[in-house]
Formats: structure tokens, C-alpha cells, sequence
């Protein structure tokens, strides 16, 4: 089941239908409601943007999924990247995207086919070259995931110069056509996002998106020709309660500026610190707590410092303590589940057990109270005596030069032994 329907309505197709079924529809109202085909016609316009949008998400399968799971909410909070409706109809022709399909199947008529229509209006309109975007890595701690914080960041960026306002040049009307993107200021470039292999337009890099070129003595004295000065700019992000490793806040139109155009976005990806108590899993947090034997059997309690601030305090039970390994949820009090108020996930415990080093006399106290396990039925005459060493070097594959593990050995998983112990079983003659 899918959050929202709204991006499959736009393009006339079912939530389960293929990707080729999606790609089909996008094309056949793409070349219908063209701008250049329906011009003056605002009604068409706003209809190429909308279809454009619903297939710039979920035309791709990485997006698709997002959209399916958490809908349009969604693919903000993954930061993902999206297309003008121009860029997305080039991206189609110049990537083949109508290969296989008829002119009457896509609607062609009175162009020539579709390379007639590609040819009168796929390079016909204009685009104005965006900013380059600004791409940084936010180290947080988990306190500040877990109760948000608005941070203050101070970036580079490239500004436009106020000398020569972007034009590169100490006068004006010195600037030659750039003899790599002949003036168009944008060149093409492959990029792969997610399972999609793409074509976009970067600015050019040998004239910086300003489309010319200037011999040295010609160019401004403070840019030095690039039309850009480097300028700083403080940002304010605002990390949201319960967002996590990986995720993306992009800051739109604060990045780079570019003559002519509009500035690119800052985009910051969130890496979470390591925190000394606990580690995150999803929205639930996992601590370990060692208790010594005797907690565990009178039901002692412990004190639990929480990412809130607050302090926990834990009762132990009694008539169920816990054993080495065993795994305790305190109910409400893991990560906040983000943009959803109210709502957490658990705080799970993972207990190990201290035991105290005995003396004689103490032991046969406790022999006198605690049940001891019945001696084995075989003769130990019948048996190999062995011993459990604490310390050893495990013993190498001569089939593995490396010196390497057995895998089963390296995990504690072989045949049900624990790692670490070798010993021979004792078996009936």
C-alpha cells in the first residue's frame, strides 16, 4: 500500500504498474503538453511542470520507493535532488529515452517524428546556468538527534563579483564566445544518481558559466576573469528530533551564485557521533549494563543518565532476574520518531553478569543453600580429563596460508561450540 496516490494520478498509471509503463506515460504527455508545442498556452505549461515532477520521483526506482513509503514528505527529508521539467525532457532524448516506441505511439504528428520534434525544440530553449552546490558533512552527537538543535554554520561560497557584475571582463564588451560550451554556458555531463544513468548540465568549467572568454589583460582585477569572488555566509540548519546517520538537509538557493542564474543549495549530510552509553538501531536505543550476581538475585535497582537529561531508574525483578544476554525494554524511551510527535521508540537493555571470586569456605555456604547438578552417570575412567584454559592462541588451517579463521570458529557458531573452546567430547565406548 502506498502513502500517498498523487505523482501516479499526474501520469495516468496505477501504483504497481513498471517502470517501462511509467516511462511510457511520462513520454506520450510530455511531447502532448510540450510548452513549445502549446505555446501561449498556460494551461499546457502548468500541465508539463506537474507531469515533470511526478516523473522526476518516481521515475526513478530509488525515489519511487521513498514516495511509495513515506510520500512526498518523504523525498524532502531524504534530500533529494530534483530536475527542472526542461532538464528532465532533455535528459530523455539525449539518453534515448523514447528508443523503442513509434512516432504514433508517442504522438509525433505534424513533427516529423520524434527527432524532428527533438531537433525544432530540444535545444530551442534557454536555461540559465545554476549555482554550484555546496556539499558538507555535519558530525553530531546523539543528545543533539535526540532533542534537536539549531546550528550555526559558517560556509565558503562563490559570490558574484560587484566589480564587474559577473562579467569577468574590466570593460565592458571585451568578452569572446567560450570555445568550449560556444557561448551556452552550460555543458553536458553524465552523472549516475541512485539506478539511473543520467545526462545534466553543469556550468562550464573553462569559462564558469559565464558563456566567454577574456584575453589576460582584459579581465577584471578582482575576480580575475571567473566573474566570482569567494565570500563567506552563515547558514542556520536545524536539526530536527530523531533524524539519523546518512540523512540530508539541503538549504535551497544558499549555495554558490552564478552569473546570470540562481544560486545552487547548500546540502548537509548528518553523521552521527559515537556515543559512550549507547548505540542507535532504528529508533531504538541498545545499552549494555553489567550487574553484579548479587543485584541480579535480590532485584537491586540502577540509575539510567537518558538522552533527554532525565535519569532512569531501574528496578530489578526478584522472581525473574536477568541472566547473562538477556535483553530488557524500557518502553518509550528510545529515539524520537521523526516529525511524528509523541511517538519513540524503546530503550533496550542488554545484561551481562558479574560473578564474584569465592572462597572455600563461602562456596560450601552457598552448596548448602543453592541445588548443585547431579554428577554425570559415566565412570570418568571412561572419559578423557580436559581443562579450559582462559588464555590461548587458536590453532591455524594449514589450507589457509593467510592464517586465517574458520568461519564458523571466528563467529562461535561452530557446531555449537562457543569461541575460544577446544575439547574433546566424551563418548561411550
Amino acid at each position: 500500500m502506498v502513502k500517498e496516490r498523487d505523482y501516479y494520478d499526474r501520469l495516468g498509471v496505477d501504483p504497481g504498474s513498471t517502470q517501462d509503463e511509467i516511462k511510457k506515460a511520462y513520454r506520450k504527455m510530455a511531447i502532448k503538453y510540450h510548452p513549445d508545442k502549446n505555446q501561449g498556452d498556460k494551461t499546457a505549461e502548468e500541465k508539463f511542470k506537474e507531469i515533470s515532477e511526478a516523473y522526476d520521483a518516481i521515475g526513478d526506482p530509488e525515489k519511487r520507493k521513498m514516495y511509495d513509503d513515506y510520500g512526498k514528505d518523504g523525498l524532502k527529508e531524504g534530500g533529494f535532488q530534483s530536475h527542472t521539467a526542461d532538464d528532465i525532457f532533455s535528459q530523455f532524448f539525449n539518453m534515448g529515452g523514447f528508443s523503442g516506441m513509434s512516432d504514433e505511439d508517442a504522438d509525433f504528428g505534424g513533427f516529423g517524428g520524434f527527432s524532428g520534434f527533438a531537433h525544432r525544440y530540444g535545444g530551442k530553449r534557454s536555461r540559465s546556468v545554476k549555482g554550484a552546490d555546496i556539499h558538507h558533512e555535519m558530525k553530531r552527537t546523539l543528545e543533539e538527534l535526540y532533542n534537536g538543535k539549531l546550528v550555526k554554520l559558517s560556509i565558503n561560497r562563490d559570490i558574484v563579483c560587484t566589480t564587474c557584475n559577473g562579467t569577468g571582463a574590466n570593460k565592458p564588451g571585451l568578452n569572446s564566445i567560450c570555445t568550449k560550451c560556444k557561448g551556452a554556458k552550460v555543458v553536458l555531463v553524465t552523472k549516475q544518481q541512485g539506478h539511473m544513468i543520467t545526462q545534466m548540465q553543469q556550468a562550464c568549467p573553462q569559462c564558469h558559466g559565464t558563456g566567454s572568454t577574456l584575453k589576460e589583460e582584459d579581465k577584471c582585477p578582482k575576480c580575475k576573469g571567473k566573474g566570482v569572488t569567494v565570500g563567506q555566509k552563515i547558514v542556520q540548519i536545524q536539526v530536527e528530533k530523531g533524524m539519523r546517520d546518512g540523512q540530508r538537509i539541503v538549504l535551497n538557493g544558499e549555495g554558490s551564485e552564478c552569473p546570470g542564474g540562481p544560486p545552487g543549495d547548500v546540502i548537509m549530510t548528518i553523521r552521527e557521533k559515537p556515543h559512550a552509553i549507547f548505540k542507535r538501531i532504528g529508533n531504538d536505543l541498545v545499552m549494555e549494563k553489567k550487574i553484579k550476581l548479587m543485584d541480579a538475585l535480590s532485584g537491586n535497582s540502577f540509575v539510567i543518565p537518558h538522552l533527554s537529561g532525565k535519569k532512569l531508574w531501574v528496578n530489578l525483578s526478584k522472581s525473574d532476574p536477568p541472566k547473562t544476554g538477556d535483553q530488557r525494554a524500557i518502553m518509550g524511551e528510545g529515539m524520537p520518531i521523526l516529525r511524528q510527535e509523541g511517538h519513540y521508540g524503546n530503550l533496550i537493555v542488554q545484561f551481562e553478569i558479574e560473578y564474584p571470586v569465592l572462597t572455600a569456605d563461602q562456596i560450601t555456604k552457598l552448596e548448602a543453600i543453592l541445588p548443585k547438578t547431579p554428577a554425570p552417570t559415566t565412570s570418568k575412567s571412561d572419559c578423557k580429563s580436559v581443562t579450559l584454559e582462559k588464555r590461548f592462541t587458536p590453532s591455524k588451517d594449514p589450507q589457509h596460508h593467510s592464517g586465517g579463521y574458520d568461519d564458523d570458529f571466528e563467529r562461535g557458531g561452530g557446531h555449537g561450540m562457543p569461541a575460544g573452546i577446544n575439547a574433546q567430547n566424551c563418548q561411550q565406548q
